[in-house]
């Protein structure tokens, strides 16, 4: 687990990026940026909680350009 992932609450549906992970801790925060949670790694892998969610890798991200010149 590391900054930038994503992950989905499956009580609300709300979707999360991990901002910050020190220790056993992790600071989640709402793609919104209405809401931040403070939780433990290992609850970020309880399937009856949370998913993780696959990344959409853009070349814009990557860093890339792409389009054609």
């Amino acid at each position: 687990m590391k900054e930038g992932d994503i992950f989905e609450s499956l009580l609300d549906g709300t979707e999360y990026v991990v901002k910050d992970v020190v220790n056993k801790m992790v600071v989640l925060q709402s793609t919104k940026g209405d809401r931040q949670i403070l939780t433990e790694v290992e609850t970020l892998k309880t399937k009856p909680f949370y998913r993780e969610k696959e990344k959409k890798v853009t070349n814009e991200i990557r860093g890339e350009n792409h389009f054609p010149k």
